[in-house]
């Protein structure tokens, strides 16, 4: 994404880092405390460390299954063209299974949303959203290696389109989206 000037926002990744640390911190300082008393007379600090390790495990697994879903990635940029506008740019995926009727392989779902906004997110000036798919044979080379060039060449392809507006745009009141495909495209029943 660096090529298109976003910076990534990290703050799903931060999120699980500092509830990971901090359940990392509870056992260490449990195991510390009863290296240190014995284990006979910290069994209570022991089971309250157990199960403030598996509380803050659980709410880190609940943050990424709720909050984070299935994205990828999220960035931001700034410009400055008669006032200061702000662009969003989120990219999520999900694996499409294989289906017998009709006959379809296993694909690769990419959903990019964008938000062009101004006055501290007060106006939206644009929003778009572009969904593409393809099939994994197109995403490896017949060694099974990832093609990455192709795969980077096919998302900054979408960006471009829905940066530069040719993908569906969405008023604010409408929700929709373009559906392209890096392979020709398909019918579906």
């Amino acid at each position: 994404m660096d090529e298109h000037q976003f910076t990534q926002i990290h703050k799903h990744t931060d999120v699980k880092l500092t509830l990971g640390w901090l359940a990392v911190l509870i056992a260490v300082g449990t195991a510390g405390y009863s290296y240190k008393v014995g284990f006979e007379d910290s069994k209570g600090v022991a089971a309250a460390g157990v199960v403030a390790y598996f509380l803050l495990s659980g709410i880190q697994l609940a943050y990424a299954y709720y909050f984070e879903g299935a994205k990828i990635y999220t960035g931001k940029r700034k410009s400055l063209s008669k006032r200061i506008e702000t662009e969003v740019i989120r990219i999520s995926t999900r694996s499409l299974p294989s289906s017998s009727s009709p006959p379809l392989p296993p694909r690769y779902l990419l959903n990019l949303s964008y938000r062009r906004s101004a006055n501290k997110n007060k106006s939206l000036i644009r929003r778009a959203r572009q969904l593409v798919e393809a099939s994994y044979g197109e995403l490896v080379d017949s060694q099974g290696g990832v093609e990455e060039e192709k795969i980077r060449d096919w998302i900054g392809v979408m960006i471009a389109n829905v940066v530069g507006g040719s993908a569906e745009d969405l008023n604010p009141n409408q929700e929709g989206a373009s559906s392209t495909s890096m392979s020709p495209a398909r019918e579906k029943s």
